[in-house]
């Protein structure tokens, strides 16, 4: 398989007064092609900023972040954005949907701003597989926590990216509802083949994941697969 992402030294530094914090420390990795990647870790272990990097949302003190073979600092800041919109889908914790729009609208949204062809196909497809055909009149507040993250996924997934970035999809959700996220996931990853990387504290959700990757102070202290 190919490697889709890479990292090299990856290293993210805050300061503290005059003391260094080492969010993330010289971490390098590969990760494949298709693969479905719980990267575990306790609250301050450096996974947000990891994932923050890998998404661009976050600019590493030091190292490379090598995305489908692009050194993602070598693109201009002005293109970076169509880059990322291309290859990259990211499903926030707290939903960030806009309470303005409606579901469909939301979904829609990075689409609509970059004025980018809509596949409708596909999009049937992913809100089908989401069951949320009846939803997408209806506004964020109108929707339980189950039914916004289904929608947030829906919009990172619509742009058809290679890369799905979930940062705590299920930490604000029970039991059952977690597994269905957890399995929306699943489905997306086998049926088109895209690479998840998805963070979190819970052991039950890294357990669904193929490879599991655990920070420890900013270090990778273990990588399993499965």
């Amino acid at each position: 398989m190919n490697n889709i992402i890479q990292t090299i030294d990856l290293t993210k530094i805050y300061y503290q007064g005059k003391n260094k914090v080492f969010a993330n420390n010289n971490i390098s990795l590969s990760i494949e092609e298709g693969e479905f990647v719980a990267v575990l870790g306790s609250s301050g272990s450096g996974k947000t900023t990891f994932l923050n990097m890998i998404g661009g949302i976050d600019a590493p003190t030091s190292g490379q972040i090598i995305i489908n073979g692009v050194d993602i600092s070598s693109i201009k800041e002005s293109k970076f954005t169509r880059f990322r919109g291309k290859n990259i889908g990211y499903v926030f914790q707290k939903y960030q949907l806009i309470e303005e729009l409606t579901v469909k609208d939301n979904i829609r949204v990075v689409q609509t701003i970059n004025k980018w062809e809509i596949n409708q196909e596909y999009e049937d497809k992913i809100i089908d597989m989401l069951g949320i055909q009846d939803l997408l009149g209806v506004r964020p507040s109108q929707l339980s926590g189950g039914q916004q993250q289904r929608v947030a996924i829906a919009r990172a997934l619509i742009g058809k990216p290679a890369i799905i970035l979930a940062d705590e999809p299920t930490g604000n959700l029970d039991k059952k509802r977690s597994e269905e996220i957890i399995n929306y996931m699943k489905l997306s990853n086998q049926q088109y083949r895209q690479t998840y990387i998805v963070v979190t504290h819970d052991l039950e959700v890294a357990s669904q994941c193929n490879r599991i990757i655990t920070l420890e102070d900013g270090k990778i202290i273990e990588d399993l697969r499965k």
